[in-house]
């Protein structure tokens, strides 16, 4: 998005700070433990203070900034502990939501994720990260938007978003992609075999376990201060 204010005329005018910010936190330009300069961003985006004070309220509650009063806004680092505690709510509430999905002939939604697979092995062999985790995302997103449930999709989004939004590393970590793929072909078979409780079951303990993915975890996160590899 969305460098200047020529970007802001589709959608509401705070969605579109929201986004810019994000976008901003993403790319590293907003760095952790910064504090942001309001009147910058304002001059920079032809905005009043009204939509970006609204944005940060909702960034804040999202766990991206700290709002402190009368001493500025920064922006939260993403910490060990931090991703360990998105795995274990990704984990619980993605195997709960498998759960709630019926999987039926003609297995729909087994096609649509053994296509995301093949996408997703596209992304990795051309190298690009950011298609191979929109496709990550859209393999998941097949069970999880058939739950039934739209406040446990929105938590996950928004869990999802705090452990993704943040300046990547410049390198890939090729077994970890491996393993990944793996473990959606994994998730793939369960399925087709029916056993739904083992597949969530497997989603929690081992795809979404901090402490399985602990070893990629450490090498792709950016440390943070007192933190070891």
């Amino acid at each position: 998005m969305r460098k200047n204010q020529d970007f802001l005329n589709t959608r509401s005018l705070m969605e579109q700070v929201y986004d810019y910010l994000r976008d901003e936190i993403h790319a590293g330009d907003l760095a952790p433990g910064k504090a942001l300069d309001l009147n910058s961003i304002s001059h920079k985006l032809g905005i009043s203070k009204t939509p970006l004070r609204d944005a940060l309220i909702r960034l804040e509650s999202e766990g991206f900034v700290t709002i402190r009063p009368r001493r500025g806004v920064y922006v939260n680092p993403v910490t060990l502990e931090d991703v360990r505690q998105y795995y274990e709510i990704i984990g619980a509430m993605e195997s709960t939501a498998l759960l709630n999905v019926r999987f039926e002939p003609p297995f729909p939604q087994l096609k649509e994720m053994d296509r995301l697979i093949r996408k997703m092995d596209g992304a990795i062999h051309d190298g690009d990260f950011n298609l191979f985790y929109r496709y990550n995302l859209d393999f998941h997103n097949v069970y999880l938007l058939q739950c039934g449930n739209p406040r446990l999709i929105h938590l996950v989004d928004m869990q999802k978003r705090r452990l993704y939004d943040f300046p990547r590393q410049p390198d890939w970590i090729p077994e970890w992609e491996k393993r990944s793929m793996e473990e959606h072909r994994k998730i793939v078979i369960l399925l087709e075999k029916g056993d739904i409780r083992g597949c969530a079951d497997f989603i929690r303990d081992i795809h979404w376990s901090y402490e399985v993915q602990e070893p990629f975890i450490r090498r792709y996160y950016p440390l943070q201060p007192g933190e070891d590899r």
